[in-house]
């Protein structure tokens, strides 16, 4: 009889992690895709959508704690700031900074990379033929970005066995970071599939379709 398979800790711990951020990746799938009969785009689409939403998180990671890093430099004072606001709110700076970490650095390179990936999907795909397809390729691309962060999230919860936080985290983020990024990506994906379609003045699409996701993010 041979023995079971043993994974390593930190492998179940991902596989846990990534199962749980599914959750709500499933939850919105099939609101607006699974139910629906008649489907406009081939479910392999979708699944690539949401690879790339995920691939997208890699880069932007990166990126994010490359500026953690050179903020760590200029300002070591300051670094706290970059993560959220700390309470109490005593100081302006103590609104001022994190707000400039989330939108200018946080939301910018978020809704950057997931821009440069739909313009560069609806330029060359031949399935997108009309506007809502726009919509469910950006939808699929946020949820395969909140699934990969989402799953970020929890891995360090579970490692540290903080599952009180946990149940709170997940909720939280099943609520509203991953409503956000649906909601941000569908409309980033829709004024796009608009611009693309427009023979003539597609360029107020374009913008619309990076700007209104940063600064709703």
């Amino acid at each position: 009889m041979t023995d079971p398979i043993a994974l390593p800790v930190g492998v179940s711990i991902g596989i846990v992690a990534f199962l749980l951020s599914l959750l709500p990746a499933v939850f919105f799938l099939w609101m607006w895709y699974l139910r629906n009969r008649d489907r406009s785009l081939p479910a392999g689409s979708i699944a690539l959508a949401f690879g790339v939403g995920a691939f997208v998180v890699v880069p932007s990671f990166f990126l994010e704690q490359s500026a953690e890093s050179l903020w760590r430099i200029i300002s070591p004072s300051t670094v706290h700031y970059y993560s959220g606001a700390t309470l109490p709110l005593l100081r302006i700076q103590d609104i001022i900074l994190p707000a400039f970490a989330t939108f200018f650095i946080v939301a910018l390179i978020e809704q950057g990379l997931r821009y440069g990936a739909m313009r560069f999907w609806m330029k060359r795909s031949r399935t997108v033929d009309q506007v809502f397809d726009g919509l469910l390729i950006g939808v699929a691309i946020g949820l395969g970005f909140s699934t990969l962060e989402n799953t970020l999230y929890f891995k360090d919860l579970l490692h540290g066995q903080d599952y009180d936080t946990l149940v709170f985290v997940f909720f939280l983020r099943f609520l509203v970071s991953t409503l956000a990024h649906v909601s941000f990506s569908g409309i980033m994906g829709v004024l796009i599939a608009k611009g693309t379609f427009q023979m003539f003045r597609s360029r107020p699409y374009m913008i619309a379709a990076f700007f209104i996701p940063w600064f709703l993010h």
